[in-house]
């Protein structure tokens, strides 16, 4: 037996607009296959990765940049590219919003952080 947990948040993406609860259950699913072993290459996230995440969240809570931009959206700075990213996700010109950010926040965000936003625009 095994099980398999998912969040997804409605306002997201277009999709999880009308679909989010099959998103999730789908992902569920997924993860539930996954613990026993099936579709996975290699495995799920090890504790190493699990690690790796949490310190790389942390460096961008400590990024003096990210915590400026975050005093300026009156936003917790754990927040920032949670925003950033949602609001690509669910724009439908995600290259207008992305030009949006960047014009607006572009001098308060790593080379990093803008790589990373614009892999969301497609």
């Amino acid at each position: 037996m095994s099980q398999g947990h998912a969040h997804e948040v409605k306002s997201s993406s277009n999709i999880n607009k009308t679909s989010h609860v099959e998103n999730c259950e789908t992902s569920a699913v997924g993860r539930a296959l996954a613990m026993l072993g099936i579709g996975i290459d290699t495995s799920i996230a090890s504790s190493n990765e699990v690690e790796e995440a949490i310190a790389k969240q942390q460096e961008l809570v400590d990024n003096p940049q990210v915590q400026k931009l975050a005093k300026k959206l009156d936003a917790p700075v754990e927040n920032i590219m949670d925003k950033a990213v949602g609001y690509i996700k669910s724009s439908t010109d995600k290259t207008k919003a992305f030009a949006a950010i960047t014009k607006k926040y572009g001098d308060q965000l790593s080379e990093k952080q803008v790589a990373g936003l614009k892999k969301f625009v497609r």
